[in-house]
């Protein structure tokens, strides 16, 4: 019995470790956007989607303000044009998430942008 509550307790504070902190159903400091067709975003990758944020024109002026400290290429392999315009994004300033993606949607050229 003493071993089922240790457990128990390991288990409960575990996922309190592991536990966002913004919005439960998703990833604290990243989210995912797709820019529209008509936008031709020509910047370097490494091999794995890495791409500098300061090399994508129309992330300027948030790089700073939201902390973004990383941008991929997730669906890098992916056969389809959707995913290949799909990126996400990883940014230190938390908890103003649903700014970030509020602003990210007004921009022209992103087709949505959401948490993940």
């Amino acid at each position: 019995m003493k071993k089922l509550v240790s457990l128990i307790f390991a288990l409960i504070v575990t996922a309190g470790v592991f536990a966002q902190t913004v919005d439960y159903w998703c990833v604290d400091g990243r989210i995912y956007f797709k820019i529209n067709n008509d936008v031709n975003l020509n910047v370097s990758h490494d091999e794995n989607g890495k791409i500098n944020p300061k090399d994508v024109f129309f992330l300027q002026d948030l790089i700073e303000d939201y902390q973004i400290t990383d941008l991929r290429m997730p669906f890098l392999t992916a056969e389809s044009d959707i995913l290949q315009r799909t990126f996400r994004m990883d940014f230190d300033k938390i908890h103003e998430v649903k700014q970030l993606v509020k602003e990210m949607n007004n921009l022209p050229e992103i087709e949505y942008a959401e948490k993940a």
